[in-house]
C-alpha cells in the first residue's frame, strides 16, 4: 500500500538526502570533503553535519551544493517527478491548515505585559523576521512574547510555542507540530519534528516562539534551517553579544524591568487600587519585574482587606531571610524568592495541599506538565481547589497543553522546600502511575511519553544517588526503553548504562533488578549494532540468574534466548538454532511467551540455509497467532512477515512480493508509516522487487526508505546502515556498478564510524564492497578489501566459519584474476 501524498518527502528533503549521499549516485562528485568546501564557500564543519545527516541544507544551500554536484539526466528527471509530488503536498498541507483558520497552541493571554513593548517587538520581527528577546530572570519575556505571539493569529496559518529549556523540549514540540498539522501520532518524535522543519521550511505564514532557551547548542540547528524562512522569537536570560546574535541570524531585543510609571500603571491596573504612591513604593521594592508585580497584585487581589503597604510590610521581613540564603544570590531571583514566600505561607494557611501540589510541580521539567501527572495526590475535587488557588495566586499557569510554572518560581521553590526529599518521591511516583504500558511498540502512548520525557528527564537530573530507589529506577528503566524504540540509541544506552551503576551500588550487581537492567543495557547494544557487546553481557548474565533462580526459570529462559539471539546476529546462526531448541524445550510447562523465541528460531534456520525448516516453524507459528490473537494483531503481522521474509529467501519471490505486499497494508493502518515494523516491511517489500528482477523499483523504494529511516531512527542505526546498503547494492543490480562502488565506500565509512570496523554488519559492508570492486574491473581494490576482511574474520568469526572460508576463496579468485 502506497503511503498517503502528505506522507511524501518534500523536493528540499529529497534533495539533501541526494547531497548526504552524493557519491553513491554520481562518481564524478567531488570526492572530499575539501573539495566541497572549495566549490561552495561552507565552513568544513557544516558540510561535515550534511554527509552525516545530522543537519539538512538550506534551500540557499542547495543552489550552491547542486552547482557542485553535477546530477545526471536520469536524476534530474526523479528529482522533478519528486518535485510534481511535493508540490500537491504542499497543497493538500495549505488546504488542512486553510480549514482550521490558525492553527496555535498558545497559552492564554496574561494580563501582565506592558503594550509598548509589544510594539517595540512587533516592529523588531516586521523588519528582522527573526528575534531573540534577552533579558534578567523575571522582567517579562515570555509575557511579551505571548502576548506578541498572540497577536500573530489574525496574520498566520500556524503560531507555535515550544518550550526550549532543553533539546529534547525542542524537539517534543516540533513533533507536536507536525502530530497536529498531520493528525497523525504514529511517528517518531524524530521524524515528526524534521517532518514540521521541512513545512515550515517551505511555508511563509508562520510564527514560531522557541521560550525559555537556556543553551543557544540546543536551538542552532533549528535557527539555521529556518533561516529568512517565517517569523521566529527565542526569549532566554542570555546576552551572548549582538555579533553572535546576527550569527544564529537573530537580530536582539534587551527587555529590561519596567520603567516606574508602566510598573505602577500596571499595579494599579491588575488590583484596581487608586493608590498611586503606595504601588510606587511597592514597585520600587520589587524592582520593577513584571513576574513579581504579578505575584503581588494576585496576593492583594485574593486578600481582600490586604492592600499594598500592607503587602510591602510583610515583604519587608522577608528580605533579610533571603539574602541570607546562599543559593539565591541573584538580584532579580531573590526579589522572586521574597514574594514566593509571602504567597506560599498564605497559600499553607488557606490550602496545604496547595503547597505540596506546587512543590512536586517544581521537580518536574516546569512546562506543559500533563494535569493527569497530579492525580495521584489527591482526589479529583480536592486537586482542581488546589490548581484553581495557585493559578490565581500566579504560581502556576494552566493551558490546553497542561501546567506551567515559571523556571524562577520553580527554582525558589525547590531552593526554599524543606521536605525536597518527600516531594521527589512523589514527583517519581506520580509520573510512575501514568506512563504507558509496553514504551517500545504501544504506538497510542508515544505522544504521552513525548510530552512526559522532559519531566522526567528534568527529575532523574534532580534526584542525587541516595534517594534513587526501585521506583525512581523503574521509570528511568522505562523511559530509557521508549528512547530506545525512537532511535535515541546513545541516549537510552546512557540513560542504562546510568540505571546499572545505581541498581548496583544500591542493591548489589546480583539484585534481581540489576541483572535485569543489564539485560536491557546488552539488548540496547545488540539494537545499536553493538553485538560484541552485547554478547559478552548476555554470556555473563546466563549464569548468573542460573544460580539466583534457577536453569529453567522463567528469568534464565529469556537471557537464554537474548544470548542466542546474539549468536545469530553475530553469524552463528547453528550455534543460535541449537539454543533456541533446547530453550524451547526447557520452556514447556512455564509461563514464557514462545513467540520471541519462535520468530528468532526461523530466523536462525532461515540464516542457516535451512529455509524448509524456517518456513515450516514461522508458518506454524503464524497460524497460531492468528487464531490466538487475530490476524491484525501486531505480533501476528510480524509473524506473517518472517514468514514472508523466509519464502524470499527461499527464492518463492513471487509469493513473498504479495504478502509483503498486504502486511504493508495492514501495518500502516494498524502501526503508522513509520513504526520499526512498517519500516522493516518496507526494506523486504523492495528487496522482493530487486528478486523479482526490477531494481529500479527497488532502488526508488529504498532510497525513500534510507530517508524516512534516518529521520525516524537516525543515521547510524543497524536498519539505515543495512537499507544504505541495500540500497547500493540494488544500483549494483541495476548495472549502475561505479555509483554501487561510490556508494559502497560510503556505507562503510559510516558503518565503521557507528558500529566499529568489527561487527557483523560492518563486515558484511566490506564483503559488499570487494564484490563491487570485482564487478567494477578494479581487482587491486577487491583485494585489499578482501584481505583486511579475511583478517578480521578470522579473528571475530574463526577460520572454519562459512563467511572467512567464502572470503578466502575471494582471495584467491582475486589473486588468479588479477
Amino acid at each position: 500500500m502506497e503511503e498517503p501524498l502528505f506522507e511524501e518527502p518534500l523536493f528540499h528533503e529529497a534533495l539533501s538526502s541526494y547531497f548526504t549521499h552524493a557519491r553513491r549516485y554520481d562518481p564524478t562528485a567531488p570526492r572530499t570533503v575539501d573539495a566541497l568546501v572549495k566549490a561552495t564557500g561552507y565552513k568544513k564543519s557544516s558540510i561535515y553535519d550534511y554527509l552525516n545527516g545530522t543537519r539538512l541544507p538550506s534551500a540557499d544551500a542547495l543552489d550552491k551544493i547542486l552547482n557542485a554536484l553535477p546530477t545526471d539526466l536520469n536524476m534530474r528527471a526523479k528529482f522533478m517527478r519528486l518535485r510534481d509530488r511535493a508540490e500537491k503536498a504542499e497543497r493538500t498541507a495549505k488546504l488542512e491548515v486553510a480549514e482550521v483558520g490558525c492553527l496555535h497552541n498558545l497559552p492564554g493571554e496574561s494580563a501582565v505585559y506592558v503594550g509598548g513593548s509589544v510594539d517595540t517587538l512587533a516592529r523588531f520581527t516586521a523588519e528582522n523576521g527573526h528575534v531573540a528577546v534577552h533579558g534578567l530572570g523575571g522582567v517579562g519575556k515570555t509575557e511579551l512574547a505571548l502576548q506578541w505571539a498572540h497577536t500573530m493569529r489574525g496574520r498566520h496559518q500556524v503560531v507555535w510555542w515550544i518550550n526550549s529549556q532543553t533539546a529534547g523540549e525542542v524537539r517534543s514540540g516540533l513533533a507536536a507540530l507536525a502530530r497536529r498539522l498531520r493528525s497523525n501520532p504514529r511517528t517518531t518524535d524524530a521524524s515528526a519534528a524534521a517532518w514540521s522543519i521541512n513545512w515550515l521550511r517551505t511555508h511563509d505564514r508562520w510564527t514560531l516562539v522557541l521560550d525559555n532557551v537556556d543553551r543557544l547548542d540546543d536551538v542552532a540547528d533549528v535557527l539555521a534551517e529556518l533561516r529568512k524562512c517565517g517569523i521566529l522569537v527565542i526569549t532566554t536570560r542570555l546576552n551572548v553579544g549582538v555579533a553572535r546574535w546576527k550569527r544564529h541570524g537573530l537580530m536582539p531585543l534587551e527587555l529590561d524591568v519596567l520603567a516606574r510609571p508602566a510598573a505602577v500603571d500596571l499595579l494599579c491596573r491588575l488590583t484596581g487600587s487608586s493608590d498611586r504612591q503606595a504601588a510606587d513604593r511597592l514597585a520600587a521594592v520589587l524592582g520593577d519585574l513584571p513576574l513579581a508585580i504579578g505575584q503581588a497584585a494576585a496576593f492583594v487581589t485574593q486578600q481582600p482587606s490586604s492592600s499594598l503597604d500592607q503587602y510591602r510590610e510583610l515583604l519587608a521581613a522577608e528580605f533579610a531571610r533571603v539574602a541570607a540564603f546562599a543559593s539565591v544570590d541573584d538580584p532579580s531571583e531573590r526579589t522572586i524568592a521574597v514574594t514566593w514566600n509571602v504567597t506560599t505561607e498564605r497559600i499553607a494557611e488557606q490550602d496545604p495541599l496547595a503547597s505540596r501540589v506546587i512543590s512536586v510541580i517544581s521537580q518536574l521539567g516546569g512546562r506543559d506538565l500533563p494535569d493527569l501527572v497530579l492525580q495521584s495526590l489527591a482526589d479529583e475535587l480536592d486537586l482542581a481547589r488546589s490548581l484553581a488557588i495557585l493559578n490565581a495566586y500566579h504560581m502556576i499557569r494552566r493551558t490546553g497543553a497542561g501546567i506551567t510554572i515559571h523556571p524562577l518560581v520553580a527554582s525558589v521553590t525547590r531552593a526554599r522546600d524543606t521536605d525536597a526529599l518527600l516531594h521527589r518521591a512523589l514527583a517519581v511516583d506520580s509520573i510512575l502511575a501514568v506512563v504507558p504500558d509496553d514504551p517500545f511498540q504501544n504506538v497510542s502512548g508515544w505522544s504521552l511519553w513525548s510530552s512526559l520525557i522532559p519531566h522526567i528527564d528534568a527529575l532523574i537530573a534532580r534526584l542525587p544517588t541516595e534517594e534513587h530507589d526501585r521506583k525512581s529506577l523503574e521509570l528511568l528503566d522505562r523511559a530509557a526503553t521508549y528512547l530506545q524504540g525512537q532511535g535515541e540509541i546513545k541516549r537510552s544506552i546512557g540513560w542504562f548504562e546510568t540505571l546499572v551503576e545505581e541498581s548496583s551500588g544500591l542493591f548489589g550487581s546480583d539484585d534481581d533488578k540489576t541483572l535485569q537492567f543489564v539485560a536491557h543495557l546488552a539488548f540496547a547494544c545488540s539494537w545499536a549494532g553493538h553485538i560484541g557487546l552485547a554478547l559478552r553481557y548476555f554470556e555473563r548474565l546466563v549464569p548468573a540468574f542460573a544460580a539466583k533462580h534457577g536453569p529453567t526459570s522463567v528469568e534464565t529462559l529469556q537471557v537464554r534466548g537474548m544470548l542466542a539471539e546474539a549468536h545469530r546476529l553475530r553469524g552463528n546462526p547453528e550455534i543460535a538454532v541449537s539454543q533456541f531448541r533446547q530453550l524451547l524445550v526447557d520452556a514447556r510447562g512455564t509461563e514464557l511467551d514462545i513467540f520471541t523465541t519462535r520468530t528468532f528460531l526461523g530466523a536462525a534456520y532461515a540464516d542457516a540455509g535451512r529455509l524448509a525448516e524456517a518456513i515450516a516453524e514461522l508458518e506454524d507459528l503464524y497460524q497460531q497467532e492468528g487464531q490466538n490473537r487475530g490476524l491484525t494483531h501486531p505480533a501476528t503481522l510480524v509473524a506473517r512477515h518472517n514468514l514472508a521474509r523466509a519464502r524470499l529467501e527461499a527464492g518463492d519471490v513471487a509469493s513473498a512480493r504479495a504478502e509483503l505486499t498486504d502486511i504493508l497494508a495492514e501495518q500502516i493502518e494498524a502501526l503508522g508509516p513509520k513504526h520499526p515494523h512498517t519500516l522493516a516491511t518496507r526494506g523486504n517489500l523492495a528487496r522482493a522487487d530487486q528478486a523479482a528482477g526490477v531494481p529500479l523499483v527497488a532502488v526508488e523504494k529504498f532510497e525513500t526508505l534510507l530517508s524516512d529511516l534516518e529521520l525516524a531512527l537516525g543515521p547510524g542505526n543497524p536498519a539505515t546502515l543495512t537499507t544504505a546498503r541495500y540500497l547500493a547494492n540494488a544500483h549494483r543490480a541495476a548495472g549502475s556498478v561505479e555509483s554501487a562502488v561510490h556508494q559502497l565506500e560510503l556505507v562503510l565509512e559510516q558503518h565503521v564510524r557507528h558500529l566499529g570496523p568489527q561487527e557483523p554488519l560492518t563486515l558484511l559492508a566490506r564483503n559488499d564492497l570487494g564484490k563491487a570492486y570485482e564487478d567494477a574491473a578494479r581487482p587491486d581494490g577487491a583485494l585489499a578489501t578482501y584481505l583486511s576482511l579475511l583478517a578480521d574474520q578470522e579473528q571475530v568469526l574463526g577460520p572454519d566459519h562459512a563467511a572467512t572460508l567464502a572470503t578466502r576463496r575471494a582471495v584467491e579468485r582475486c589473486r588468479r584474476d588479477g
